[in-house]
């Protein structure tokens, strides 16, 4: 059985696809984000213990620098997740 592939290295993957093709690759920095309300979908599903506590808030804090980057350009945030 094939392990079932995670949705950053499909992600990853695609792009390295697009940029062999000589496609352009757009990041967050490629657009204006001056006072625009952006959506982000965010992946905090963090593990807990028993007492509902954050064990590993690493996935909090991968998402940190982008988000303050959209607030650093005047961006008005909207983040969704689920848990």
């Amino acid at each position: 059985m094939v392990p079932k592939e995670s949705h950053s290295a499909q992600a990853k993957r695609e792009n390295k696809r697009a940029a062999l093709k000589g496609e352009i690759i757009k990041t967050i920095k490629d657009i204006d984000l001056s006072g625009k309300r952006v959506l982000f979908r965010v992946d905090f599903n963090v593990p807990l213990d028993e007492y509902q506590n954050i064990t590993d808030d690493s996935r909090i804090r991968a998402v940190l620098p982008t988000l303050n980057y959209a607030l650093d350009h005047n961006a008005r945030l909207i983040i969704a997740s689920h848990m």
